[in-house]
């Protein structure tokens, strides 16, 4: 999803700025990292992927480990 910024202002404003960098910050939270884990964050939350025709998978992860697949 790209990022969208409101219009800047036509003179300086701190309170601006400071919502801006709150924004962005957000943005930044929000994003998938290089070379970090990635935290789904529920236990509800699968990983989508997608094989070569174009079928959608659900991977889910089992208490015990067991991997699962389910047609998404």
């Amino acid at each position: 999803m790209p990022l969208t910024l409101p219009r800047a202002p036509q003179a300086y404003d701190p309170g601006n700025e400071q919502a801006l960098r709150g924004l962005l910050e957000a943005a930044d939270r929000d994003s998938l990292k290089r070379g970090r884990d990635l935290d789904l964050g529920a236990a509800s939350a699968g990983l989508i992927l997608v094989s070569a025709n174009g079928s959608r998978w659900r991977l889910t992860i089992a208490d015990d480990g067991a991997l699962t697949t389910e047609s998404a």
